[in-house]
């Protein structure tokens, strides 16, 4: 017999008795979805420390927002360690809306959990 059948058998028996439907377990496994927590590697190019100091204040208050770390790699280069439960998409959007927020101009790339913010010259 196969070692997952007695596992197996005591999730049907536990469904069966609590009364767990399937729409039920849908929701749990959306809700365990959401809160996985994914680790992205932000770069922030030629921004001062004064934006830096903008920047960190908006990564903490974002939606999903877990745990981050700052790493100066350089002068006009930082890398932040983030964690967030929010997908690279989302991520993005707020970052963008971030850029807006504090007033700078600048391009995000993304490649899957690496995301580069580069600040450019003149005004938002």
């Amino acid at each position: 017999m196969p070692s997952f059948l007695p596992v197996l058998g005591l999730f049907v028996v536990i469904v069966l008795l609590t009364g767990i439907g399937s729409r039920d377990l849908a929701i749990i496994h959306r809700s365990a979805e959401a809160n996985r927590t994914a680790e992205f590697a932000l770069i922030f190019d030629s921004f001062s420390a004064a934006d830096h100091d903008d920047v960190e204040a908006y990564l903490a208050v974002f939606d999903g927002y877990r745990h981050h770390l700052r790493n100066p790699a350089s002068s006009d280069r930082t890398a932040y360690s983030y964690a967030s439960t929010l997908d690279g998409d989302g991520l993005h959007r707020n970052l963008q809306m971030m850029l807006d927020h504090i007033g700078v101009r600048g391009r995000i790339h993304r490649d899957r959990r690496r995301i580069t913010i580069e600040k450019s010259a003149g005004p938002p």
